[in-house]
């Protein structure tokens, strides 16, 4: 039953219970027998559920449950927390159930005391059991038999566990008793990150069950022991026993704004509850677990990281780190842009994960990819998929299972053969002379059995359809013995052959599946789900129960239905940000009998009222905000057409708060023409941002009638509550702090504000050299553009030793750090630290704690404390040829990896450091040219300091109120509609001094500043007369231009249908340096090649904008520096 129905039902049933108590005494006893409270029941895996309305003068509730056919005195009494209050019902679940039938007894309290006498029953629930298989399961596993997790096998709590109820308002003041030393000694922690890492000690081994109720925000937390993640699961060492089950309660569990990462962990399960929003992987099991059963998940998008491929997030589920007999199995993945990255490469082929009976909606690729380990996937749902499906390399083995492709582009993939490099990437030939996907590792084998393909791309070399299977006959030029997908076999117990090799790397499959001496599959043939069945079954029961409270709506996220396109879902990503929980409280005692039958939700006036009265403390000073009672007539006069109802924003059929939450995220863009259907709603003859905020107020009147119907044209009187915030310019006080600033994603060395040292902005650097000081340098020492285009210059032939760059960081020497940086020589040498990480060493000296080595031999490699020993990557350095290193520091176990150009990782430890307290670079003593770029970092790092001030006064107006509207506006949705309808509108004025117009105007001239719907910060520079690419509108040379760096963007955003034309040259005096590409939502729609700064016939670089795009952000990245002279539209 949907939520719209349960609302009407329990209205309908509320007015006849309330005058059947009236008229009929004995009436409310017969109705409880005949369980006419009970809105909705049901049984679902290892619990059941039922949903009731309001009970006459109940003040709370008890809940039972117990066998269908057991005596009425078996009932066994449920959790308190259990039961929940909902703006229309109330609702409990019953959890750790095991197979079979089941009745739940909801029993009131009235006067004070439970009445049986108003008891009601739910009928017969049929509760199965969760699929307990794969390698989790398997009997290599040395957990196996004791059941993962708090559980036990047949769904039930172990005798000995601990449940904690896990809410917004306890996940900090949650208490339990940990085993804290070998004497058995307990301590009570409080908080839940707090009680995970006292386990971590080893000592408790008891089972922990945490039930997630309602939604936990980031803030809500006690604390975060991973600063990359949040949440932190920690084992003392490899595998360590934990036994513990983190699961959801019902429809609505779910965290937001972080993840969990997994380490070292033993006996550990994720069931049942949402993750959205998070911080960097949604689930990382990263380094050294063991048994581990992530299930029944809802996994939506991310926040969006630094690099490319994470505009959705980064991972979803990641499983790396010598990881091994993980079950990941019926997920349902919404639109993930990286599903699931399977090994680093530094895994062994004895790791064994399982993938199964997961939905991958519309997620774009890693269904896994895989890298070194043995992987089994089958009963998969790969539905509409615009990458790849599977992806093996470095040498993995999968086997492919009874899994339903439909609309996946490339449903399986080996690196560097076959679909993977089929396609020349610029002329679409089939010549197997594509770059690839996998960047350029060595490819792995596939066994696939049983697979439902359909939609997938056409085989342009051999005819038919993707995969490619082996052929051993097919041994001519590129043909499918050596440029294949995957191995076919015609029965499930058939092994790969030995000779049947990847073509990169040479690797054979390894046979998993059949060498029971080393493996168990943990699934036998027989529990394998047809594949025809796949679809139906996987939807119905992939992610948490009834599929959640976020529905998949196919009218109104566009990606659902688009089985090509990989880019956001900005419906979706905005339906996420302002999702709101529904749950009023938890506790069926003195919850309250009653609900709201107008679906105020309480809970959320709650949460709006604490955080306005925050962020006005912060905030509203610089705002004045006038509140004023009156007593007003209204007129209102709407006409909607008759299939449509006014004011329905989101296209769901009815007003309600998701249509508001829309339109305030765009009247803080300033977008409004692309709310369609708007039109002069105020009728004062134009249409702006009034029409929006007076249907805005509309909605808000109306969003809760049931059923939904047009406003009366009427006159109304009413007493309104107007919170009118008026844009004025005023002094402000800054507090002082000396607050370190921390980046938890990746974070390039760009321009920072909030980043400053010594009064300035950004990172500050010093150079010195050896025997000389920074004042004796050259003017040929550069740290060039060290900020906007992240390229450090290293460049001093004169100096008589190495030149060195030193940035001042401070690194938490706890938790894992990761570095990533493009590196070019000028020249190859030997016996050279081109980047280190300078700190308090162990020992207490200060010193060089890792270095970036490049060893005798010429290659890449990693030394500790500055001692003699590399441990190589066997990468060799080539002079002026760039190479992409990643370096990943994990402090808590003293170890750090190297990866040079995706190459196999290699590890050293001893990396044990006090404190880290600067990373520098440096050239070869006698090749001193250097150039580093691309320089991000993750993890535990800080950078800066926020300077120490006592006082700081500045003028409040356009940027002051932006971010006032933003932070207040968005936390005041008005949800809350009391009975003396006192409202709360959001006033919205169209002054000067809200949002910059978009629409485009035509050139800047000397002392201009530079537009800001450009995109681009500051002014206009100074232009010398020998940029001749285009001339100002008087015959002469601009006087003032705009510096691009590489790869740097600018947007414009059109207001209407026309031509937008950019006069943009590439700050070169030769042509061909590079392009400008224009897109919207990721999608190219032109590109231009760069002239020089001397092309004196060069022309603009023209779009044409049509109805589609009119509102919507063109981006511009430019390939090369450029110089941007002029943007005009006509």
């Amino acid at each position: 039953m949907n939520d719209g129905l349960k609302r009407i039902l329990s209205i309908v049933l509320s007015a006849i219970m309330i005058f059947s108590s009236v008229t009929f005494v004995n009436m409310s006893i017969v109705m409880a027998d005949s369980s006419s409270y009970i809105l909705e029941e049901g049984g679902w895996l290892e619990s059941a559920y039922v949903e009731w309305t309001s009970v006459p003068n109940a003040t709370g509730f008890a809940a039972y449950v117990k066998k269908a056919n057991e005596a009425d005195s078996s009932y066994v009494k449920l959790d308190n927390e259990l039961i929940r209050k909902y703006p229309t019902y109330f609702r409990v679940d019953a959890v750790g159930l095991s197979a079979g039938q089941y009745v739940i007894k909801v029993v009131p309290y009235i006067n004070g005391a439970l009445d049986e006498s108003a008891a009601f029953v739910s009928g017969t629930l049929d509760v199965k059991s969760y699929d307990r298989s794969g390698s989790a399961f398997s009997s290599k596993s040395p957990f196996y038999g004791k059941g993962v997790g708090a559980y036990n096998n047949d769904g039930t709590l172990k005798s000995d566990a601990q449940v904690l109820y896990i809410t917004k308002d306890t996940a900090k003041t949650v208490k339990a008793d940990i085993i804290t030393n070998k004497n058995g000694t307990t301590t009570e922690v409080t908080g839940m990150q707090a009680i995970i890492d006292a386990k971590q000690k080893g000592l408790d081994t008891r089972p922990l069950d945490f039930r997630i109720i309602g939604t936990i925000d980031k803030d809500n937390m006690d604390s975060f022991s991973s600063s990359a993640e949040g949440l932190q699961v920690k084992g003392k060492n490899a595998g360590a026993e934990l036994n513990i089950t983190i699961e959801g309660i019902g429809e609505d569990a779910g965290i937001r704004g972080f993840g969990i990462l997994c380490r070292n962990v033993g006996n550990v399960e994720l069931r049942n509850f949402g993750i959205m929003l998070y911080m960097d992987d949604s689930i990382s099991i990263d380094t050294n677990n063991d048994t581990l059963w992530v299930h029944n998940m809802d996994l939506f998008y991310g926040s969006t990281g630094g690099d490319a491929d994470q505009a959705k997030g980064d991972g979803t589920v990641d499983v790396k780190g010598k990881s091994t007999r993980v079950t990941v199995s019926y997920n349902h993945f919404w639109d993930s842009g990286k599903s699931s990255l399977c090994g680093m490469g530094s895994e062994v082929t004895s790791s064994h994960i399982t993938y199964h009976h997961n939905w991958f909606d519309h997620s774009d690729s890693r269904h896994p990819r895989i890298r070194v380990q043995s992987v089994h996937i089958y009963n998969n749902y790969f539905d509409g998929n615009s990458k790849y499906g599977v992806g093996v390399t470095l040498g993995s083995s999968a086997f492919v299972e009874s899994n339903y492709f439909r609309n996946c582009k490339h449903p399986m993939m080996s690196s560097k053969q076959g679909s993977d490099i089929m396609e020349n990437d610029k002329t679409g030939v089939a010549d197997f002379s594509g770059k690839g996907t996998f960047s350029g590792e060595a490819g792995g084998v596939i066994k696939a059995y049983n697979n439902h393909i359909e939609g997938s791309d056409a085989d342009k070399f051999n005819g038919g359809v993707e995969p490619v299977y082996y052929d051993a006959t097919a041994t001519g030029n590129n043909g499918k013995a050596t440029q294949y997908d995957a191995y076919l076999v015609t029965t499930r117990a058939e092994k790969v052959p030995e000779t049947v090799k990847a073509l990169s790397g040479g690797s054979s499959y390894n046979n998993f599946d059949t060498d029971t001496a080393n493996f168990d599959l943990g699934v036998d043939e027989a529990n394998i789900t047809a594949v025809e069945d796949v679809p139906a079954v996987v939807t119905k029961y992939a992610g948490r129960v009834n599929g959640g409270d976020f529905k998949n709506d196919t009218n109104k996220y566009t990606v659902l239905n688009d089985d090509k396109s990989y880019a956001v879902d900005t419906v979706l990503k905005s339906a996420l940000i302002s999702y709101t929980p529904s749950l009023v409280s938890v506790g069926g005692i003195d919850a309250g009998g009653e609900v709201d039958t107008t679906v105020s939700t309480e809970t959320t006036t709650e949460v709006t009222t604490e955080k306005v009265s925050e962020t006005t403390t912060e905030k509203v000073t610089e705002t004045t905000t006038i509140n004023e009672n009156s007593s007003e007539t209204t007129t209102e006069n709407v006409n909607p057409e008759p299939d449509f109802v006014y004011g329905d924003v989101d296209g769901s059929g009815k007003r309600n708060i998701s249509d508001v939450n829309i339109l305030i995220e765009q009247i803080r863009k300033g977008a409004v023409n692309v709310i369609k259907g708007i039109n002069d709603v105020n009728s004062d003859g134009v249409v702006d941002t009034a029409d929006v905020a007076t249907l805005l107020q509309k909605v808000l009147n109306d969003s809760f009638k049931m059923p939904c119907e047009p406003t009366s044209s009427e006159p109304t009187t009413e007493s309104t509550t107007i919170a009118t915030t008026e844009l004025t310019t005023e002094s402000t006080t800054v507090e002082p702090t000396t607050e370190l600033v921390s980046f938890d994603d990746k974070y390039d060395f760009e321009n920072n504000p909030e980043i400053t040292k010594d009064g300035t902005s950004g990172i500050t650097y010093t150079v010195s050299t050896k025997g000389q000081t920074s004042d004796n340098l050259t003017a040929e020492t550069i740290i060039a553009d060290f900020g906007g285009s992240k390229t450090l210059l290293l460049n001093d032939k004169s100096a008589t030793d190495a030149v060195k760059a030193v940035v001042p960081v401070t690194i938490k020497n706890k938790g894992i750090t990761t570095y990533t940086l493009n590196i070019t020589p000028t020249e190859a040498k030997g016996n050279w630290t081109v980047f280190m990480l300078d700190g308090i060493k162990a020992d207490g000296t200060d010193g060089e704690v890792l270095g970036l080595r490049i060893d005798k031999s010429k290659n890449y490699g990693l030394r500790v404390n500055g001692g003699s020993a590399v441990t190589s990557s066997n990468v060799a350095v080539v002079a002026n040829t760039t190479v992409n290193v990643v370096i990943i520091v994990d402090f808590d176990n003293d170890t750090a990896t190297l990866s040079v150009n995706d190459s196999t990782p290699v590890t050293v430890t001893g990396v044990d450091a006090k404190s880290i307290k600067s990373m520098s670079f440096q050239t070869a003593t006698d090749a001193r040219s250097l150039y580093v770029d691309n320089i991000t970092t993750a993890g535990g790092s800080y950078y800066g300091e926020i300077v120490e001030s006592t006082e700081t006064t500045e003028e409040t107006t356009g940027q002051t109120t932006e971010t006032t509207t933003e932070k207040i506006t968005e936390k005041t949705t008005a949800e809350a509609i009391t009975e003396e309808t006192t409202e709360q509108t959001t006033e919205v004025t169209t002054e000067e001094t809200t949002e910059p117009v978009t629409s485009l105007s035509s050139s800047w001239t000397a002392g201009d500043t530079v537009p800001s719907w450009l995109g681009v910060s500051g002014s206009a520079e100074n232009n010398s007369k020998s940029y001749v690419a285009f001339e100002n509108v008087n015959g002469s040379a601009f006087e003032q231009t705009v510096k691009i760096a590489t790869n740097g963007t600018f947007t414009i955003t059109p207001e209407k249908a026309g031509t937008v034309k950019v006069y943009i040259a590439a700050d070169n005096n030769n042509a061909n340096k590079g392009n400008v590409t224009a897109t919207v939502n990721n999608a190219t729609i032109g590109t231009y090649s760069l002239p020089s700064r001397k092309d004196s016939a060069a022309t603009a670089f023209e779009l044409t904008v049509d109805d589609t795009n009119v509102g919507k952000a063109i981006t511009f990245t430019t390939s090369y520096k450029a110089l941007l002279f002029k943007a005009e539209f006509n």
